[in-house]
């Protein structure tokens, strides 16, 4: 009977010791030990349960697989790409990691090799730090767009960097078009451009700033590579540009210059069909031209009457100026009196109304064509502005005639004029520049210093406005 019992002791507690190295063996209790919770013990069972000998097997722990073992797509046996992947880009969430790894697995890496590409090649990629830009944030979408320039060229990574970079800056042409114009820039426009004295990190300068057709223009102009350098840091520079500015540049003048004359085309051409308000028009400087008006309630607010000798067919009300022109006038008038020469007063400001008056009497007695050269349209005058004047003498009977530059009093104005702050407004051989035969007897009053530099560089007006960009202060 003793026997018995110790027989039935023994055999409950080898049942009791099975029963807990059952449990202690069971797959809950192997995970629970590897550290994943009963929660995620659940959901793997209900998700993902072949998974869980896999597990176990390989004792991986809930701290390495708990980031990845519910994202889409997570495939165990890629595991140590993950974390390869995630080392090389700790930038990369646990769903990018899974995305970009199958990507690469699935589709990238065997398209590639499909269409010629080693495995070196492939990994010479991978270490690439232009590359591996897009691995960093997990842009699939530019990473596809290498593969299909792959797929369509062959061509190393740079070039296919090159049509993705192009792609984006340009959309709207498809693959086709921007393999065309990336290979033309490589194969000619670059070389071009190398050949006029450009280094490379310029013409990728312009490469990345500018239309290809833009840089073919360039080639074909004499714009050397610091004048075009200094023309990109302008804020109005525009590469559709690069034929004037090599043309104004060219004739002698400025970089502001080109650059103003390109942005403002309506200064120097265009005589009527691009009219705009004139900015600042109580400046003494203030454009007024064909394409530059005042409105018809402009009025200096300075005037001063003129103390200096009318013609007798000077107009009424006329014999006005701003402060600075008038005293100005004086001095020119006295100066000329001292030397023998004897200046007449035919008109000062001159109001919007009579200038209405005059245009529209000059238009039926001369025509529109004759008229459109010698007279101003109301708004257009610079009388307007009050410093302007129109000079004359008995040597042309007091008329406004281009024989005044012939006469004494003419060419003194011409060599004088300037010393007292006053330029020919429309000189000898500039209508197509200022919009109006020649008038010599027309004064236009900007201050000495800008009088003598105009002067002295045959200029007129409008290009000492766009030497010094006055259109933009």
């Amino acid at each position: 009977m003793q026997k018995l019992c110790v027989v039935i002791a023994l055999i409950s507690l080898l049942g009791i010791g099975f029963t807990f190295y059952s449990h202690m063996m069971s797959d809950e209790m192997q995970l629970e030990r590897l550290g994943y919770s009963k929660e995620v013990i659940t959901q793997l069972r209900n998700e993902n349960s072949e998974m869980i000998d896999k597990i176990i097997r390989d004792k991986r722990s809930s701290e390495e697989l708990l980031d990845y073992l519910f994202v889409k797509n997570f495939n165990y046996d890629c595991y140590d790409e993950y974390v390869d992947l995630k080392e090389k880009y700790p930038e990369l969430e646990a769903t990018e990691v899974v995305y970009v790894a199958s990507f690469f697995e699935h589709v990238f890496v065997p398209t590639l090799l499909q269409n010629g590409y080693d495995e070196t090649t492939i990994d010479m990629w991978f270490q690439s730090p232009n590359f591996s830009q897009y691995i960093k944030t997990g842009d699939i979408t530019t990473l596809n767009s290498i593969l299909s320039f792959a797929k369509e060229t062959g061509n190393d990574l740079y070039t296919l960097l090159e049509y993705v970079s192009y792609e984006k800056r340009y959309p709207q042409i498809g693959i086709n078009e921007t393999i065309v114009q990336v290979d033309e820039y490589q194969n000619t426009i670059f070389p071009a451009l190398k050949q006029k004295g450009y280094q490379a990190e310029e013409i990728e300068v312009l490469y990345t700033s500018c239309e290809l057709t833009d840089l073919k223009a360039l080639i074909d102009t004499d714009l050397n590579p610091s004048q075009t350098l200094e023309l990109m840091t302008a804020s109005s520079f525009s590469s559709a540009n690069f034929e004037i500015y090599d043309e104004v540049l060219n004739s002698g003048h400025s970089i502001t210059y080109a650059l103003q004359y390109a942005k403002y085309p309506n200064v120097k051409s265009n005589f009527y069909e691009a009219i705009v308000s004139t900015p600042n028009p109580n400046q003494l400087l203030a454009l007024v031209n064909k394409n530059y008006q005042l409105e018809a309630t402009y009025v200096p607010t300075d005037f001063v009457p003129l103390d200096v000798t009318l013609s007798t067919f000077a107009l009424t009300g006329t014999n006005y100026l701003r402060r600075d022109a008038a005293d100005a006038t004086e001095k020119l008038f006295e100066a000329a009196k001292e030397e023998g020469i004897e200046l007449l007063l035919r008109s000062g400001y001159i109001s919007y109304e009579t200038q209405k008056k005059n245009y529209e009497q000059d238009l039926y007695e001369m025509g529109m064509e004759y008229a459109e050269k010698i007279s101003m349209r109301p708004g257009h005058s610079e009388h307007q502005l009050g410093l302007a004047i129109d000079v004359t003498s008995d040597s042309v009977n007091q008329s406004l005639s281009v024989d005044f530059a012939k006469t004494e009093e003419g060419k003194w104005v011409l060599e004088h004029a300037h010393e007292f702050g006053f330029i020919i407004r429309y000189p000898e051989n500039r209508e197509a520049e200022v919009g109006y035969t020649y008038q010599p007897w027309h004064l236009r009053y900007v201050g000495v210093e800008v009088a003598s530099e105009i002067y002295e560089n045959d200029w007129v007006l409008e290009d000492y406005i766009l030497t010094y960009g006055l259109l933009d202060q």
